[in-house]
């Protein structure tokens, strides 16, 4: 899969990026790099990334690969790693994980 790929107006999430004004799937990526961590809201449907302005790891890979699958790209693979996040390995999440213990 060419990561400049161009992003067409084929479904929900690609118009969804293309309201952002986000064309390629390279800056598709960028722009789910660069959200905050942070639980969705409703996590049924993959647009509440956009709206919430955060996701997580499961919901911002999911929702690149509901744009390949838009675009018919079937060799874009996720792949499932599991660690125990703390305060301490992932900074980032400290308030998200203190929050929710």
């Amino acid at each position: 899969m060419s990561l400049g790929l161009s992003i067409e107006s084929v479904g929900e999430i690609s118009n969804q990026f293309l309201a952002r004004h986000i064309y390629t799937f390279s800056q598709a990526a960028k722009f789910v790099k660069e959200l905050k961590y942070g639980r969705n809201k409703n996590k049924v449907h993959l647009t509440e990334v956009f709206y919430d302005n955060c996701g997580t790891c499961s919901t911002k890979h999911a929702l690149l690969k509901q744009l390949a699958i838009e675009h018919k790209i079937d060799d874009l693979k996720l792949y499932l790693g599991i660690f125990r996040m703390s305060a301490t390995n992932t900074p980032k999440v400290a308030q998200t994980l203190k929050n929710i213990s």
